[in-house]
């Protein structure tokens, strides 16, 4: 079946999810807690064994599906800043950004000649910044925005491209 990249990165989650409500069952399966003496209740409905193979089912289509993710976020592309970029190079220049903008937003919300209240010991000690904050402080807002861009344009790239996964229908109706 062919799918959006965008419905793959959403099956994605719901494959990890699956497998953590299966490996949760798993662990109740494994335990029976009974007084000496006494015959084990069996569970009825599904066995422990039976609930492995389910886990290494779900664990080959999660192996599928990330590396058909991984497989296409090396070859769709975006146009940025006059040049085209893999969608994984956008998510990784975005991911930049956006720790750059909270590193300098950091810097920018620091306030120039504030007592250092840690380093006091009987004289006042000053925190003098050798930068301009405010400067900081309108680059991460301009880099917060590319960072958001870039992801706009990845999530349209994510809706237009399509990759083939034959077992969507086993998790999504």
């Amino acid at each position: 079946m062919q799918i959006k990249l965008s419905q793959a990165v959403t099956l994605q989650s719901i494959i990890k999810k699956r497998l953590g409500e299966l490996k949760q069952e798993r662990d109740q399966l494994a335990y029976l807690f009974v007084a000496k003496g006494d015959q084990p209740d069996t569970p009825e409905d599904r066995t422990f064994d039976q609930v492995n193979i389910e886990i290494e089912a779900t664990q080959m289509d999660l192996l599928e599906v990330e590396s058909k993710i991984a497989k296409a976020n090396s070859t769709f592309c975006i146009e940025w800043d006059g040049r085209n970029m893999t969608i994984g190079d956008a998510l990784r220049l975005a991911k930049l950004y956006r720790d750059r903008a909270r590193e300098y937003g950091d810097y920018g919300s620091q306030r120039d000649n504030e007592i250092d209240r840690s380093r006091m010991l009987t004289t006042p000690v000053l925190k003098v910044l050798t930068y301009k904050p405010k400067d900081y402080a309108e680059n991460a807002q301009k880099l917060t925005r590319k960072a958001n861009k870039i992801s706009d344009l990845i999530d349209e790239a994510n809706l237009q491209n399509m990759i083939l996964y034959p077992r969507y229908s086993v998790y999504m109706d």
